[in-house]
């Protein structure tokens, strides 16, 4: 599988997004397996006049990474939902494609997935841990297979196929009334073979638009993505959450996801990705990420439980090539690859 993957990453240009892919960087080249040197795909949106990303940060020339601007009038337009959705639009070099969020960290290799996909051609991805409609504090208007049926009915789809189940049912809530959903997927972590990805990205925009004929919610594209799957019959694989991990999702506390871990420890136990997107209280995003130094202070503190503690070994493995800003130099590989990506060669 070396080489015959892309890997697609949407950010902004702010030195949080910027630690962010660092972090997934170096997390992909020291515990990827088949994907350590796959090249990385940045996607930058903002409305501002494109600018050298790599020559702002000198650590990219270790890392086989290419940054692509979002046109600004077409962020002006969408914001960052075209951040998100041209990542599906591009002209893919590579067989296979995975699109991943910034906010997250390889644990363990995703060889077997890839080996997968390669064996049985499909969307893969992981159900939505909850109802984008209890996310959005829409459920006091009608129910979450209320709520599918009307956008399916506008978006011209006819009955919802409540084929999946919400990835938190069973562990983070209980509520049979919200277990069943459509082939509704958290982007955070998507894996497709090229010709899949250009059949959604050919459809993607159309399928936002439908999307909030009924009700607008940020989970647009989201919804967009299950859309564009059905409406073209497209074949799609639910992942189990050890391939995209959210420690504590939305606003659940970390004692649910805690439970969670016990419910399902199959799932904790092989973690393969990390998406700290959401998580409450022992790390914030926003603020840890803010700053080298915020950063740094959290690497110092001690976990309250393993799920924390787990999270915080693998940033500890990861930060002192983050700090060094390339790898250490007696693998000589990273310098192999960058002299190569720079046109020149190795003596």
């Amino acid at each position: 599988m070396r080489g015959s993957v892309e890997i697609h990453v949407p950010i902004s240009p702010t030195e949080a997004f910027f630690r962010q892919l660092h972090y997934l960087a170096v997390s992909l080249r020291q515990r990827g397996g088949r994907l350590r040197d796959s090249s990385i795909i940045v996607t930058v949106g903002e409305d501002c006049e494109p600018f050298d990303i790599g020559r702002k940060l000198p650590w990219t020339r270790y890392y086989p990474i290419e940054f692509r601007w979002v046109p600004r009038t077409l962020f002006q337009q969408l914001g960052y939902y075209a951040t998100a959705a041209e990542r599906y639009r591009y002209n893919f070099q590579a067989p296979y494609v995975l699109l991943l969020d910034a906010d997250l960290v390889i644990s363990r290799n995703l060889d077997d997935l890839l080996e997968r996909a390669v064996a049985d051609a499909a969307v893969y991805a992981v159900p939505a841990y909850r109802s984008p409609w209890e996310n959005a504090g829409l459920l006091h208007i009608r129910s979450d297979e209320a709520w599918w049926q009307v956008v399916f009915e506008a978006a011209g789809l006819g009955e919802p196929p409540l084929q999946c189940e919400y990835s938190g049912y069973g562990a983070l809530f209980n509520d049979d009334s919200m277990r069943r959903c459509p082939p509704y997927f958290n982007q955070g972590v998507v894996l497709a073979p090229a010709a899949l990805m250009n059949d959604i990205g050919r459809v993607l925009y159309a399928e936002m638009e439908a999307a909030t004929l009924a009700v607008a919610t940020v989970f647009r594209i989201q919804i967009a993505l299950t859309f564009a799957i059905l409406r073209q019959k497209l074949p799609w694989r639910p992942l189990p959450v050890r391939y995209n991990y959210i420690p504590t999702p939305g606003s659940i506390r970390s004692a649910a996801q805690t439970q969670y871990a016990s419910v399902s420890p199959e799932e904790w136990d092989d973690v393969r990705v990390i998406h700290y997107a959401s998580i409450r209280g022992w790390f914030e995003r926003e603020r840890v990420m803010a700053s080298s130094e915020a950063l740094e202070h959290w690497l110092t503190l001690t976990g309250h439980d393993p799920i924390e503690s787990y999270c915080r070994e693998v940033f500890r493995s990861i930060h002192p090539e983050v700090a060094n800003g390339k790898p250490e130099t007696r693998n000589w590989t990273w310098l192999r690859d960058a002299l190569k990506r720079s046109g020149l060669k190795a003596r």
